[in-house]
């Protein structure tokens, strides 16, 4: 029945199609109204059939289920029928505390046919840890684990409870073993066996399926469309957005002692970035003294590092009370992370309202603007190009920028890690597309330079190794003022070389030069002021100063040894796919470094599907992009891409955080491949095949960071957020 029920589904969505086809209802009203209604129906009905299908099972003939009270092992055979003696139903049980923790173990005898058990328990423990092993016909003499790994049984979440079995004949015995804490005991286990997945009509996975249907029907229709305007690229960057808080809501929802929801918790501890800004209101730039209890005990503190051979090794520091990842330098604490976060955002809500704003905000309003600055960019490169690109082509463009930046995945972590990363990102990127912007034809928009300049120098202020992202503006800046200085190509190399030099720096360029420079020079002597006040050097931001997992003082650009784990890891390295969910997983195995590398999971850039057109650049550079006029630029993005990976893995380790600093740089020359392909398809009329190849590595791409930015290789969610991750989990595999 169930089968038949899963079919059934299908066949009435497909005949809801071929019913509004078959009446050319798309052409007698309103199209877009017919899609969104027909894919609400198909939702609908494959909700109810397909995704629901095992629970028209009905009962086994053979079930039963039990209760069994922790406290004394008493239990009471509820209901079903004859599958089991009734006097020996419950072979053993046991409890033992353990280390703070209860692992309770009961033992039943079956004899007979099992497809599905379902455990149900009376706690107040947010999850409890399960396992379930089994003797059947062709595993007689001991006991045989389940291949599940990770069985977590989640307050409010039955079906989280519930395993399909696939035991060989009949079962005779089943063992299951739950641990939790000893604060948060099991008061009573209730079993059921053969008992049918309960019919759950998920209004979740209804409304995603019918966006999806709609948004393909949408694509459909407008595939030939010219241009959009607006308020496509409008709703496409809102849609983006809301998925980008939807992700951050869920990291931070909070549920209560019986799994129901009860909002979202974003404060967070005082950190860095607000004792800077405690410091800063004091008139001083070290963090002594504030976010404390006691001054006496914080000196004690102090001269204990002091006294160390090396308190920059972390384990001197073991068993000591003092403040982690900050800058310890004769005496004081300092921020190491850049200070314009602080500048911009911190201290002016302080000295507004008196509140040390949550870090967690700050990092969702950085990324969310990064996310703006990403489509603006896109779309102003597509705006520049010599010809006119489909806007599916841009939006998905736009969509991959956000998705290969790994711009998401430091929305996980929501600290003042990801703030000095996002925030020089959001800089940098901004000030690429006001350079780009500033330079028309022979004009020069001093206004938009200036502000180009002043957000490029901020980045460096954010993060220092961000000075390598105005490298890739060099070119823009020097041939818009070339083509402003009247340069033109004539024959010879060095002839050309000498009047593009003079066209750059003739006089109708000096006032524009100025504009320019003066940003980077005057916010380049506030940082050298800021080092030097700190560490007695223009040039040293106190990274090597740190008290954190490794004395980095010993990190060196020259190590090429690292260049091999740069490459492989940062560049070329694949996800792990496996069977569980959400499939898709980044890496984590030994590099055989001979030394302290610091790592965490990683997945290379060009693992993202989009990012294989790479291979394409040595063709677009003398075609399309060196039409553009953008060669340079591209270039220059490619190789800082390449140089910044080198020198965050040589100067940081190995994490996805830190992969946002160089991925935008790398996806840059990609976006003029992708439009440079879609162009030369057009020109040789095969534009619907190309749409439907970019189509296919943009969904690819985009479906990969959806599920991996949830996994547990990248993401806490499956512990910080159980009900939120096995919700997930469970509206995907709703064949489980």
């Amino acid at each position: 029945m169930q089968y038949i029920m899963f079919v059934l589904g299908i066949v009435f969505a497909l005949l809801i199609w071929k019913a509004v086809n078959k009446y050319n209802l798309f052409n007698k009203y309103n199209k877009y109204v017919v899609l969104v209604v027909m894919s609400l129906l198909i939702a609908v009905v494959l909700e109810i059939f397909t995704f629901n299908y095992s629970a028209f099972a009905g009962k086994k003939t053979e079930h039963f289920a039990l209760d069994i009270a922790t406290d004394n092992g008493q239990w009471d055979y509820d209901e079903g029928n004859n599958v089991i003696n009734k006097s020996t139903a419950v072979k053993d049980f046991k409890s033992e505390t353990n280390n703070g923790s209860i692992t309770y173990t009961a033992e039943l005898e079956v004899n007979g046919v099992v497809s599905d058990i379902d455990v149900i328990l009376d706690t107040t423990a947010k999850t409890v840890e399960g396992q379930l092993y089994y003797k059947d016909q062709s595993l007689t003499t001991e006991y045989s684990k389940i291949g599940i790994d990770d069985w977590k049984i989640i307050k409010g979440l039955p079906a989280s409870g519930h395993i399909k079995t696939h035991f060989a004949g009949k079962t005779s015995m089943l063992k299951i073993l739950l641990k939790t804490d000893d604060a948060n005991a099991i008061k009573n286990i209730r079993l059921k066996v053969n008992y049918p997945k309960n019919f759950n009509f998920n209004l979740v996975r209804v409304l995603l399926l019918a966006l999806l249907m709609t948004f393909i029907g949408v694509v459909y229709f407008t595939t030939n469309k010219k241009q959009m305007g607006w308020k496509m690229f409008t709703v496409a960057l809102l849609i983006q957005m809301v998925f980008v808080l939807g992700l951050f809501m869920i990291n931070n929802a909070t549920f209560d002692e019986n799994g129901k929801y009860t909002g979202e918790n974003y404060s967070s501890e005082i950190d860095v970035y607000n004792e800077l800004t405690l410091a800063l209101t004091q008139g001083k730039v070290d963090l002594n003294g504030v976010n404390t209890q006691s001054k006496a005990e914080e000196q004690e503190e102090i001269e204990a590092l002091q006294k160390l051979d090396n308190p920059y090794e972390w384990k001197q520091r073991a068993g000591m009370v003092y403040k982690w990842d900050r800058a310890f330098y004769n005496g004081k604490y300092y921020c190491y992370f850049g200070i314009v976060p602080v500048l911009f955002i911190y201290l002016p809500i302080y000295l507004i309202t008196g509140i040390l704003i949550s870090t967690k905000y700050v990092n969702i309003f950085l990324i969310l603007l990064a996310v703006i600055m990403m489509y603006k960019l896109a779309l102003t490169i597509a705006d520049k190009w010599y010809r006119k690109v489909n806007p599916w082509i841009v939006l998905g463009t736009m969509a991959c920028f956000v998705n290969v930046s790994m711009l998401l995945y430091c929305v996980n972590g929501a600290k003042f890690y990801e703030v000095a990363t996002v925030s020089a990102l959001a800089c940098a990127i901004g000030g690429i597309d006001c350079i780009i912007n500033a330079f028309e034809k022979n004009k020069t928009k001093k206004k938009l330079l200036l502000a180009g300049a002043i957000l490029m120098a901020l980045s460096v202020g954010c993060r220092p190794n961000f000075a390598l992202a105005s490298f890739i503006v060099l070119p823009l800046v020097l041939n818009g003022l070339a083509k402003s200085g009247g340069f033109k190509k004539t024959k010879g190399k060095r002839r050309n070389l000498i009047n593009y030099i003079k066209a750059v720096f003739s006089k109708k360029n000096i006032t524009a030069i100025v504009v320019f420079a003066v940003p980077y020079v005057i916010i380049g002597m506030g940082l050298m002021y800021y080092n030097y006040i700190r560490f007695g050097s223009i040039a040293e931001f106190g990274a090597k100063y740190q008290l954190t997992v490794y004395d980095t003082s010993y990190y060196k650009m020259t190590d090429l040894s690292k260049l091999p784990i740069a490459i492989a890891r940062g560049l070329l390295m694949p996800p792990t796919v496996n069977s569980v969910f959400p499939y898709i997983n980044a890496v984590a195995e030994s590099s055989n470094y001979a030394g302290y590398l610091y790592g965490i999971s990683y997945v290379g850039i060009l693992a993202n599907p989009i990012m294989w057109l790479i291979v394409m650049l040595p063709w677009s550079l003398k075609r399309g992009i060196k039409k553009s006029g953008y060669r340079g630029f591209a270039i220059a993005g490619t190789v800082m891409g390449l140089f910044m990976c080198f020198f965050t893995t040589a100067m940081g380790g190995i994490s996805l955080r830190y992969w946002a600093d160089f991925a935008w740089m790398l996806f840059i020359p990609v976006i003029f491949v992708i439009f440079d392909l879609y162009t030369r398809a057009k020109e040789r009329k095969i534009e619907k095949y190309m749409f439907i190849f970019l189509g296919v590595l943009v969904c690819a791409t985009v479906v990969m960071h959806m599920l991996m930015v949830i996994s547990p290789s990248c993401s806490s969610l499956n512990n910080a957020v159980p009900e939120i991750f096995y919700r997930l989990r469970d509206m995907v595999v709703f064949w489980k």
